[in-house]
């Protein structure tokens, strides 16, 4: 009975493994395209970590689902829990997963459930019907109805998204287990089972990624497996993330490093692999009129009106609002994208009912299958992230260089016989300021710091030097070769002799060297904090040596966003009833003593709804959610 009963919630997957050991295991189980070498060299490389890098597009995905797939046949993994940056990223990577595991498992009496494993959120079942709340422990020995909700067992809550055989999720729902806190160990030991796939391993800051070596170290020493990936992963966060000894690379022979490659803790030196993907030539050319939003959408509107499918992607969501409204006001309303027939964009802050309409929408609209005709979309860092888009323009805010590469991943995509005229090779506009200098301290258009409640609070992009280094980049290399030069591109903008270099070019009076001083102390500060927040691994499992801490610990820094619930379903601006809204912590203000805030004086419109809650009004419509004007 009870092996049954783990079966049936998916902790033992043995019914799972001999019905995919039924059948020839062929890489058509996870793409429907054939397989490059490098997504069949991944599937056997050796190592308990592995690192593949390689350009965005290329197929990382299907090669860590290739992996996912050898190592449950073999018996050396119970299961796949697959992490991203973004709950974003998050919902729109669980629908290929899901697609994939149909495949690798045709029958659905033996198809592992795979977990939504974002709080709030309850993936669809496999048979496609509308995932809820499960309520209760059904009783196993019923009916096959029973079984199959026994299955999205694992969905109930976030203490066990790690128990189920398959999830997808956040990787904050992994750094939990490195942490000092509650139910720690037991989200430990149920990783322990399971090959953990951290997407855009680049995109962590210096806290997590102290959190993820430090649980990476533990999941290596307890015999499970990880595969880290990246489009561009610098030589010192590789050693960092392998947990290989500390090596002091030349900014040389760093940037000579093969690419693609696949390196692991037995084996840390990158090692080249056939990179049979398509090399690009993408003219960069920079515009300094990033803060004139109808430039920008001047840009954009020509594009399209050529036919062009453009993609513009801001570092911030506001600005993205104003070239979508200047769009507007210059009669470009035809050629905005929309979603249910509504022009919009595409960010962070819509509700989790919209957020998949709006990721299959921007697909439809700009992805493989694209149709005819010029479309402009525009958005935020989401653009980037685990969408199939294929561009003929891109127009991006200036950025530092790994993150720049994720968003040239999405310009001239896929192979196609013809494009339109004008935009045959691929072009990209970087928008930046005429100078960088002094950001740092009164930060704009996602770069530097900016004010909140009293406080110093990071942009996306806080490292301006960085920034300045992926500026220098396009100015000395107006055409980037892709992907021959991405380890120089990223090296430029990370590596400690690279950036020493830089310093000591640039004009003393702008502050250079002090804001690179304090971004450096932030990190070793944010290391710190790391250390005191994780669990110490080397120490014995006593009373003594482990106390719990009662104190809340996260695994991002930052006041966190709050989740408004209200208390009926409200229409949303795309046709779908929304039923919350995450409220992020610089909105929060006169929230401060409320036990138990609710949204108050609801208010429907044609176009969506707005509501009161703590001391401020807050609107939500195709735009998103912000505060009311």
């Amino acid at each position: 009975m009870a092996r049954k009963a783990l079966q049936a919630i998916g902790f033992d997957p043995s019914s799972s493994r001999v019905s995919l050991a039924s059948r020839p295991l062929a890489f058509s189980a996870v793409s429907e395209h054939p397989p490059r070498d490098v997504q069949t060299a991944t599937g056997s490389f050796e190592g308990n970590v592995v690192v593949l890098e390689s350009e965005t597009g290329s197929g990382k995905t299907e090669a860590a689902l290739w992996r996912f797939a050898r190592l449950f046949e073999a018996g050396e993994v119970d299961g796949l829990y697959f992490a991203l940056p973004t709950r974003v990223a998050a919902t729109s990577l669980h629908e290929r997963v899901s697609k994939a595991v149909e495949t690798l498992f045709p029958d659905p009496a033996y198809r592992p459930a795979v977990t939504m494993a974002v709080p709030g959120m309850v993936a669809p079942t496999n048979d496609q019907q509308t995932g809820t709340e499960l309520c209760g422990s059904p009783d196993l020995t019923e009916s096959p109805a029973d079984m199959r909700s026994a299955s999205m067992w694992a969905s109930e809550g976030p203490k066990r998204y790690l128990a189920g055989t398959i999830a997808v999720g956040t990787i904050d729902q992994v750094l939990l287990a490195s942490l000092n806190a509650k139910h720690a160990h037991l989200r430990l030991s149920a990783l322990a089972r399971l090959l953990l796939v951290v997407d855009e391993v680049h995109a962590s800051d210096a806290y997590m990624a102290s959190l993820l070596g430090n649980l990476l170290a533990f999941h290596r020493r307890a015999g499970g497996h990880a595969l880290l990936l990246s489009a561009t992963l610098g030589s010192n966060a590789r050693d960092s993330l392998l947990g290989t000894p500390r090596r002091s690379v030349p900014f040389e022979q760093a940037v000579a490093a093969p690419y693609p490659a696949l390196s692991s803790n037995a084996c840390p030196d990158p090692l080249a692999q056939p990179g049979n993907g398509r090399d690009r030539t993408i003219a960069i050319q920079l515009d300094t009129r990033i803060g004139d939003p109808a430039a920008v959408a001047g840009i954009a509107i020509k594009a399209a009106g050529l036919g062009a499918k453009v993609l513009v992607i801001r570092n911030l969501r506001r600005d993205a609002i104003k070239v979508l409204e200047e769009c507007k006001l210059a009669g470009a309303q035809d050629l905005l994208f929309k979603c249910g027939g509504v022009a919009t964009l595409h960010h962070g802050r819509f509700a989790r009912e919209d957020r998949r309409a709006l990721d299959r929408a921007v697909e439809g609209a700009i992805g493989l299958k694209r149709p005819a005709g010029g479309t402009i979309v525009i958005g935020t860092q989401t653009l980037e992230q685990s969408l199939d888009i294929d561009a003929d323009l891109l127009i991006s805010d200036i950025c530092p260089a790994d993150v720049l590469l994720q968003r040239l991943g999405r310009l001239h995509r896929h192979d196609r016989g013809r494009r339109p005229a004008g935009f045959e090779a691929p072009r990209a506009v970087v928008m930046a300021p005429n100078d960088l200098a002094g950001l740092y301290h009164r930060g704009e258009h996602g770069i530097g710091l900016f004010q909140s409640n009293g406080q110093s609070t990071p942009y996306p992009y806080s490292d301006v030097l960085a920034v300045e280094a992926t500026r220098q980049a396009i100015v000395d290399y107006p055409s980037w070769e892709i992907p021959i030069m991405n380890r120089l591109l990223v090296e430029l903008a990370t590596h400690p002799e690279a950036r020493a270099s830089l310093l000591d070019r640039l004009d003393p009076s702008g502050g250079w060297e002090e804001s690179d001083a304090i971004v450096t102390g932030r990190g070793a500060a944010y290391k710190l904090q790391a250390g005191y927040a994780h669990l110490p691994f080397d120490s014995a499992f006593d009373d003594q040596a482990v106390v719990m801490s009662d104190d809340p610990l996260s695994t991002r820094l930052g006041e966190k966003d709050l989740l408004v619930q209200f208390p009926e379903r409200l229409p949303g601006p795309f046709g779908s009833p929304v039923s919350s809204i995450a409220i992020p912590h610089f909105w929060m203000r006169g929230l401060n003593g409320l036990d138990e805030p609710v949204p108050t004086e609801i208010r429907r419109s044609t176009d969506g709804f707005s509501f009161q809650f703590g001391s401020s009004r807050f609107v939500y419509d195709a735009m998103g959610v912000r505060p009311e004007k």
